[in-house]
């Protein structure tokens, strides 16, 4: 997993999470994908993972958080091998609860943070601020 590969991902998901217009959009498509309540629970959707909704997200523009072409190394990067169970965790459970105020959704802020030694499990800390989240993924090369 390199950190290059995330900081791309990171710049185009506070894109997609800047309050106003742009998160609304994001927190529209989410639930369409994953239910209201991020765990498909409506017929049609299902459970939200991490790196799932970054594949075929766009945002207003229609761009997407994951470059064309590189969205297999994507899903593999963002799992479980590659990323720490309990980041993963608190990373989707931080989205899920953004993403499911329809008109009130939080904003969500993502950083990226220092490179870990190479074979080491990304990892994230995520805070909840007072208008919203702040996330910060930390990789190896």
């Amino acid at each position: 997993m390199a950190s290059s590969w995330y900081q791309t991902v990171v710049l185009q998901m506070n894109d997609m999470f800047t309050p106003g217009a742009k998160i609304k959009d994001t927190g529209k498509k989410f639930r369409a994908k994953h239910g209201n309540n991020g765990k498909g629970n409506v017929p049609g959707t299902k459970a939200y993972k991490f790196g799932e909704f970054a594949v075929d997200a766009t945002d207003a523009s229609g761009k997407k958080a994951v470059p064309a072409g590189q969205e297999p190394k994507w899903l593999i990067d963002s799992g479980n091998r590659h990323f720490d169970q309990q980041s993963l965790d608190k990373l989707e459970a931080a989205i899920i609860d953004s993403l499911t105020r329809p008109g009130a959704e939080l904003p969500i802020v993502f950083h990226m943070g220092a490179v870990l030694p190479a074979g080491q499990k990304a990892t994230a800390d995520v805070v909840r601020t007072a208008s919203g989240y702040t996330v910060t993924i930390y990789c190896a090369p």
